[in-house]
């Protein structure tokens, strides 16, 4: 019972209340969730009743994975994500999570997802497509729960069309701390308005104030536009810029 709470407790500090983790990186909130689905696993393998909070919250992270996938079915390379892997759960979890087994398998089975455009806003995501299978996709986050991964980017953006990544991150290059790797982690190597040409302003306080203070999803499709959203930072707030 005590091993369970705290299993319970880790989890629901770990990730948000949409089930997207805090690290900063889409290839952590995997880790993460597949150390989740072990703990459900072995909860279950013992004999004791399966936390519904537990449940919930991995029904959650499958719904993130099927947004946040890239139309060939890799991590787009936001904070320390090298990108390039395609996840391969296993069938009974795919069987379990349709609209995932649809954005795997690139449409051949499961269920259509049914949205275009997913806002997730308490965590800081925003996903856009223009179809399913997309043609078009783009990924925009606006998170900063900590230094865990963190790299400075908020409100930064990528954007693949037709199988070609033309607007890209870095993603994770290294830990040495060299040049290059310190010169990758700071806002200029990433798709962020720059003031000044002055890096953000990442000190410790600014943690849990960046974030998506506006978005509309237009269903109406007699209208041009389809979706919008506003991230905010406040990263120059020390210099009287929000």
């Amino acid at each position: 019972d005590l091993a369970i709470r705290r299993c319970i407790e880790q989890f629901r500090f770990a990730f948000t209340s949409e089930g997207v983790h805090r690290e900063h990186s889409p290839c952590y909130h995997y880790f993460v969730s597949g150390m989740l689905r072990k703990c459900i696993d072995l909860i279950g393998e013992s004999g004791q009743n399966i936390p519904v909070s537990m449940k919930n919250l991995s029904d959650k992270t499958s719904e993130f994975y099927t947004y946040i996938l890239k139309p060939d079915g890799t991590f787009p390379k936001f904070g320390d994500c090298s990108g390039g892997k395609k996840w391969s759960p296993n069938q009974e979890y795919l069987n379990a999570h349709p609209e995932l087994q649809y954005a795997l398998k690139d449409g051949k089975t499961g269920k259509r997802p049914s949205e275009l455009f997913k806002v997730f806003p308490k965590s800081g995501w925003a996903i856009f497509r223009d179809k399913w299978p997309p043609d078009v996709y783009a990924a925009i986050q606006s998170d900063f729960h900590s230094f865990g991964h963190y790299q400075e980017d908020d409100t930064s953006f990528i954007l693949n069309a037709f199988g070609h990544d033309l607007v890209i991150d870095p993603g994770l290059h290294t830990y040495d701390k060299n040049p290059i790797d310190i010169y990758m982690r700071k806002s200029r190597a990433h798709n962020v308005l720059i003031l000044d040409d002055i890096d953000f302003n990442s000190n410790l306080a600014n943690a849990g104030l960046s974030g998506i203070t506006r978005f509309a999803v237009n269903k109406d499709s007699t209208q041009k536009w389809r979706a919008v959203v506003e991230l905010t930072h406040p990263h120059y707030e020390h210099l009287g810029v929000k």
